[in-house]
């Protein structure tokens, strides 16, 4: 059952992540005022680039944890 709680924690960071960049790149704000760039960001290249930042992002993430708890279980 832990294994699959964590598995699930895992792959929601990955979607917050991935939704996360998807919605700040969706705006682009300049001195001329705000523009929605939905067409730009249903592309496939687009999609595949947040996917590929956010799974970067959770790497980093889930590395760090690992990390955290070798450095634990060292110290006891």
């Amino acid at each position: 059952m832990m294994q699959r709680t964590n598995k699930l924690r895992w792959i929601m960071v990955l979607f917050i992540l991935w939704l996360h960049v998807s919605l700040i790149d969706l705006f682009l704000i300049s001195s001329s005022g705000a523009k929605l760039l939905l067409q730009q960001n249903l592309t496939f290249k687009t999609i595949i680039v947040h996917i590929s930042v956010a799974a970067l992002a959770t790497l980093v993430i889930w590395s760090a944890h690992r990390l955290q708890l070798m450095l634990c279980r060292r110290k006891q």
